[in-house]
């Protein structure tokens, strides 16, 4: 009898099966990863476009309209027609104001499509001087 050193097909089929199963593990992982830094990549957008529209209306002392247009997936300030586009459909509570001293109308803008995964921000809120990122529990925003 020869003393054969090497791997059976057994042993072989059984580590296929183990990276299998961890490269599925890894990929839904990834995927939700991705899904739920998107969400909160165009939170982020939205609050520095409200910012930036805050100051512009100050700074100017022009009173500016902001509108979710395009399904969701587009922010717009319609006097100056300055846009930004969002990869996810976002709702809001109504268009919102920004005088010319800066001051916000009351609100918020929220992920409008239900999501398994939980962003760490899923919407943004306005109140009269701040705009805050915050997480959407179906009904309302809360601030972060």
């Amino acid at each position: 009898m020869t003393n054969q050193k090497g791997l059976t097909l057994i042993e072989i089929a059984v580590v296929l099966v183990i990276l299998t199963i961890l490269g599925t593990i890894f990929v839904r992982n990834l995927s939700r990863f991705h899904a739920s830094s998107s969400v909160e990549n165009d939170c982020k957008m939205i609050h520095a476009f409200l910012q930036q529209m805050r100051m512009e209306a100050f700074s100017k002392k022009v009173s500016l309209n902001i509108v979710i247009s395009n399904n969701g997936t587009r922010l717009c300030e319609t006097v100056q027609g300055k846009c930004i586009d969002l990869n996810n459909r976002f709702s809001a509570s109504g268009n919102f104001t920004i005088t010319d001293r800066g001051i916000f109308s009351n609100g918020n803008i929220h992920l409008s499509e239900a999501t398994t995964d939980n962003p760490t921000y899923s919407c943004v809120v306005l109140s009269t001087t701040r705009v805050r990122l915050g997480e959407w529990n179906g009904s309302s925003c809360i601030a972060k």
